[in-house]
Parts: structure tokens; C-alpha cells; sequence
């Protein structure tokens, strides 16, 4: 690997650090509201109100949000696996850190990229769920 190269391979390393930082920082920003809100609109809110409809909108809202976030933070992180695994095919190099066989093998099967891409779609679900008893006034509680 020459210097130019190492130089550019060290840069997306920090480009995909800093893209998983600020994923794991989204995830818990977004973890913090829907639990946060969801106490708030099962304890504090009348049942059957349009304030809690409403707050179950605006949950099933940030949900949606999120997902969609989280997307893009997935789109990042593939974009940058993929460079540094170019990077890696250019060199004449013997060891492959993101194209290698291991790498591929440790985002089989359940990873954290499933899981948090799930939970936006869990607290979508539970958002919705809330909302249509609240409207509907079923006996939850």
C-alpha cells in the first residue's frame, strides 16, 4: 500500500467511525423519545382523548422517522465498506479487513444492524397499536 493509499484508507476509516457514532447516537436519541413518550401517553394521558390520539400519532410519526434514518445510516456505512473494501482489492496487500471472508461472515446471521433497523418498526407498531385502542376505547388498561 503506498502512502497516498494508507493516507485515504485511514481517512474512510474515520468517515465509517464517525458514521457509527453517529448511528448509535440517533438510535439512542430516538430509543429515549418513543420510550419516553410512550410512558407519558399510557400513564399521563386520559384514555379515549384526542391528546392521546394525537400523541400516538406523533409517535407513529417519529417511528417512521426513524426507520427512515436509520436507512440512510445504513446506506452510509455500506458506502464506506465498500470503498475501504476497493481500497483494499487496489493495494497488493495479503489481508483484507472489510472485504475478508471473517468480516463477511460476522454480519450474518442477527447483527445489530437488524436489530436496530427492527426497532423502529416495533415502536411504529406499538405507536399504532396504543392509537387504535385509544380511539377505538378498548379496555387495555
Amino acid at each position: 500500500m503506498t502512502d497516498d493509499q494508507r493516507t485515504m484508507y485511514a481517512g474512510l476509516i474515520a468517515l465509517r467511525t464517525n458514521e457509527t457514532t453517529l448511528r448509535w447516537t440517533r438510535t439512542q436519541l430516538f430509543f429515549l423519545i418513543h420510550s419516553a413518550g410512550l410512558s407519558f401517553v399510557v400513564t399521563y394521558l386520559k384514555f379515549g382523548s384526542g391528546a392521546q390520539a394525537i400523541a400516538c400519532a406523533l409517535g407513529a410519526y417519529f417511528a417512521v422517522l426513524w426507520v427512515l434514518t436509520n436507512r440512510r445510516s445504513i446506506h452510509w456505512l455500506d458506502y464506506w465498506d465498500f470503498r475501504l473494501v476497493a481500497l483494499e482489492q487496489a493495494s497488493s496487500q495479503s489481508v483484507f479487513i472489510f472485504g475478508g471472508r471473517e468480516y463477511i461472515n460476522a454480519r450474518q446471521g442477527t447483527t445489530t444492524h437488524q436489530i436496530i433497523k427492527y426497532l423502529g418498526y416495533v415502536f411504529f407498531a406499538i405507536w399504532v397499536v396504543v392509537g387504535m385502542a385509544s380511539v377505538l376505547q378498548l379496555p387495555w388498561r
